[in-house]
């Protein structure tokens, strides 16, 4: 048998600003040999809040297979007829659970206040807060747009779905990642998102997506006025997002990398 002592790797999917420099922590990272996380920020996150070494922390985005997305665009018209939604409408997508940190009453206060002609919201995920569901259900009643949006429950066809919009809209107060933006992209879709958390390094602002900030339901509404309003500009920042897609985010590409990250780590000395 091997006496080898196994490399101890530490894999982060989620940001975390919590301070880890107790005793125990510091024994605990000290003895990482290696740590991989999914953005630059939680690299930086990760740093700062223990006492790992930088030069042991890795950056490996998500990644996915955007062919599955982009070949379901051809068919638009006849998942919209699945989904039971009008072929000509414009479909501004949000897919997510529906929780206030999500942020869906901000895009319906700026879906009010766009009043885009012949749009629809829709909102595909799972309750995660009744009473917060329920809010957001009232303002659609009071603002008389019942006909106008729709609540899909959680769904795992996602590239069929996704192909039924025109339009596709992240209102997170913050993502640690935001992998549906990736989907998003490699469906060809114009995609507004917020300025925060990992989001940032997904989306070059007004060249393969939009940005805007968190909980303001008035820049949101500018957004959604550009990109319904003006074609060429969407179809552009479109265009853009599925090539940086298959370039920096291709599934198998950073799988690979991960791999290879890990057996980096495996052979270097403490």
């Amino acid at each position: 048998f091997s006496k080898a002592k196994p490399k101890i790797i530490f894999y982060q999917q989620m940001q975390s600003g919590i301070i880890k420099k107790d005793p125990y922590h510091n024994w605990i990272y000290k003895n990482i040999d290696g740590a991989i996380v999914l953005t630059e920020r939680m690299k930086t996150m990760l740093t700062e809040t223990t006492n790992i070494n930088p030069t042991k922390v890795f950056v490996v985005p998500y990644g996915v297979k955007w062919q599955n997305y982009f070949n379901q665009k051809a068919k638009k018209f006849e998942n919209r007829r699945k989904y039971d939604l009008p072929e000509n409408s414009f479909i501004i997508g949000c897919i997510g659970r529906i929780e206030p940190k999500k942020g869906q009453d901000t895009l319906l206060e700026a879906f009010s206040l766009a009043n885009l002609p012949d749009s629809i919201v829709v909102f595909a995920g799972s309750v995660d807060d009744h009473k917060f569901f329920k809010k957001i259900q009232n303002f659609v009643s009071e603002c008389d747009l019942t006909d106008n949006v729709k609540f899909f429950q959680f769904t795992f066809d996602v590239p069929q779905l996704m192909s039924t919009f025109d339009c596709f809209v992240v209102p997170s107060h913050s993502e640690t990642f935001g992998l549906v933006i990736l989907e998003a992209m490699a469906t060809g879709l114009p995609v507004i998102a917020t300025n925060s958390g990992g989001i940032p390094e997904i989306i070059d602002n007004n060249k393969d997506g939009i940005l805007f900030e968190p909980k303001n339901s008035n820049e949101l509404a500018n957004c959604l006025k550009k990109v319904f309003h003006d074609t060429k500009f969407a179809e552009e920042i479109s265009k853009n997002a599925l090539e940086k897609v298959k370039i920096k985010f291709d599934y198998g590409k950073n799988v690979n990398y991960f791999f290879e990250v890990c057996e980096m780590i495996g052979n270097s000395s403490k």
